[in-house]
């Protein structure tokens, strides 16, 4: 910017120039048109002196001494026509030496206008490459952070949905159902589990009876027979009878706990019934919570 502020100041100086070397050559030009002036003055008075001493025969009569005073001053008129004569010649030659350096000055200040111009139109090309090269690093950039944004809340969005909950994980305990669903702050939330079916729930239910009961039986009395839910479901109910009465002549009458005698049929559908209710209520509940 001071550049071109000083390329300014120098343009508006070559214009003063200008202006004062456009008045000296209108003054030259006055004295010039003073000095014809008074050159074709000089030149007429001569004129009529010359008319008037070539008519002799018009003359009057003078004595000597006036003729003399007369003759002392028309020489001397002559000799001051002359110099006046001169005195215009050398100011007219001093007004043709003054345009021309009037010229010359007018052809450097024009020149150097047109240097001042042109350094100025070389100064405001750099500012405008300069402005539009700012202007290039300044999309550059918004778009690079725009693209930086992007990338990095896919990377977010990628790894949220590689691990969902596992901050949760780390903060709450986790509760699963039979189902596999899990249960974190009173809110449920699917697990990627396999389900289990209701055979195989039962399955580990009686297998986990039957382990207790087994070692219950064994430190109490060892020679007890046990029979498992899945050999009385395979067997008859003639082989259970000839079983029982074989047991009762041999002595060994068979004690099963509480817990495994009212364990049968109904309580295999109380429990089927109970899951169903369990699922409906889940069901029930996951609506609930995607309508709200």
């Amino acid at each position: 910017m001071s550049e071109i502020e000083h390329t300014k100041t120098r343009i508006k100086t070559a214009e003063i120039r200008l202006v004062a070397a456009k008045k000296m050559k209108a003054a030259a030009r006055a004295a010039e048109a003073v000095a014809l002036a008074e050159i074709k003055a000089l030149s007429s008075s001569e004129n009529s002196f010359a008319t008037l001493r070539r008519r002799p025969e018009e003359g009057v009569t003078l004595t000597f001494e006036e003729y003399s005073s007369l003759l002392s001053k028309a020489q001397d008129a002559q000799e001051a026509s002359k110099q006046r004569e001169v005195d215009a010649m050398m100011l007219v030659d001093e007004a043709d030496v003054s345009k021309t350096e009037i010229l010359k000055k007018v052809e450097e200040a024009t020149e150097e206008v047109k240097v001042s111009k042109k350094a100025l139109e070389e100064a405001l090309s750099r500012v405008e490459a300069a402005n539009e090269g700012k202007l290039v690093v300044e999309e550059a950039l918004r778009k690079w952070r725009s693209e930086n944004g992007q990338r990095r809340r896919s990377v977010q969005n990628s790894s949220k949905f590689k691990n969902p909950s596992s901050s949760q994980h780390r903060k709450d305990s986790v509760l699963v159902d039979v189902n596999g669903l899990t249960l974190v702050n009173d809110e449920l939330k699917p697990v990627l589990k396999t389900t289990l079916s209701i055979g195989q729930i039962l399955n580990k239910k009686l297998l986990l009876t039957e382990e207790f009961e087994n070692g219950f039986r064994a430190g109490k009395k060892a020679g007890k027979r046990t029979v498992s839910l899945a050999q009385m479901l395979g067997k008859p109910t003639g082989e259970l009878q000839s079983s029982r009465k074989d047991e009762k002549e041999n002595g060994l009458e068979h004690h099963l706990p509480t817990k495994r005698k009212k364990f049968g049929f109904a309580k295999i559908s109380h429990l089927v019934t109970q899951h169903s209710k369990k699922k409906k209520q889940h069901t029930a509940s996951l609506r609930c919570r995607s309508a709200e």
